[in-house]
This record gives structure tokens, sequence and C-alpha cells, in this order.
């Protein structure tokens, strides 16, 4: 985890490397800070990954981890 700003290097790392990922027996929940959401918006929405999630923020922890 990067922290509640998430982290520009872990957010990084994953943006390149999550198209080759085999992450079809896992859900992916990433969560790269609000300012790091806005930034990267158009990479975002162009990663098309059944099992993955991006996030801005995770407003309710204990739900995700439930």
């Amino acid at each position: 985890m990067g922290g509640s700003q998430g982290s520009e290097i872990i957010n990084n790392i994953i943006f390149n490397i999550i198209n080759v990922l085999d992450i079809n027996k896992y859900s992916f929940l990433h969560q790269v800070g609000i300012l790091n959401y806005k930034k990267n918006i158009k990479l975002i929405n162009s990663i098309k990954r059944k099992n993955y999630v991006c996030v801005d923020f995770i407003y309710n922890i204990y739900k995700v981890y439930n």
C-alpha cells in the first residue's frame, strides 16, 4: 500500500506492468490517490482488464477488507 495519497512510484510500476500480469484469478484494486488519479485519468481509462479496478481513494476500507 502506498498510503492514502497513493504512491507515484508504485502507481507507475503498476501502470507499466498491469497488461502483462496474469490477474485472471484475482481481483486487483488499485488506489492511486486523488491527485494521481486526476493526473492519470486517460491512462486509467485505457486499462481494459476485467479484474482490475482503479480508484482515487477508498473511503470505506473495512468494506474492501471484508
